[in-house]
């Protein structure tokens, strides 16, 4: 009746979700008590038409890496460029360290290890950046530090600052 409830009042359907996984974790009696209310929470996912957020456009990206670099924070700059041209998650740009960085001759490309990502376990993953613009302002970032140091230059923290902040400069 519950689920039933908060789905007619026009609640998320995460609410529901939740109320389930919470019950049948902690009261694992009741997890084969409650057909009639995961049958209410699998037709209401079925129902629900989920909205993507749209991809963050080519021209957004070169105008958050220009204000960084007229910011002096070329480190943000690089790796902002690198995240968005590598598909990388948050958390794989700022905890990039020098030594997980390899550019290649001439520095046309760059080949970034990314130890235990999310979906390699205990593998190492591997990309490959081409573009040379991107790759000269990592190895100029790179090139003041020592091989341990992380890439990003202040605490991973302030990562989300960092984009909020240059999203609002855009």
């Amino acid at each position: 009746e519950f689920i039933d409830h908060i789905f007619l009042e026009g609640e998320p359907v995460g609410y529901a979700g939740d109320l389930l996984s919470g019950m049948s974790r902690f009261m694992p009696g009741a997890r084969l008590r409650m057909p009639t209310a995961r049958l209410w929470f699998r037709n209401w996912t079925r129902e629900v038409v989920r909205k993507r957020a749209l991809p963050i456009p080519v021209s957004v990206v070169k105008g958050l890496v220009g204000i960084a670099l007229a910011m002096d924070r070329l480190d943000l700059a690089a790796i902002v460029g690198l995240g968005f041209l590598c598909m990388l998650r948050t958390s794989e740009m700022y905890n990039l360290r020098v030594r997980d960085i390899a550019f290649g001759p001439r520095l046309a490309t760059a080949v970034i290890a990314l130890p235990q990502t999310k979906t390699s376990g205990p593998n190492t993953d591997e990309v490959v950046l081409r573009d040379p613009r991107v790759v000269r302002a990592l190895h100029a970032v790179c090139s003041d530090l020592e091989q341990n140091d992380v890439v990003y230059s202040r605490a991973p923290r302030f990562f989300g600052d960092d984009l909020r902040w240059l999203g609002q400069l855009v």
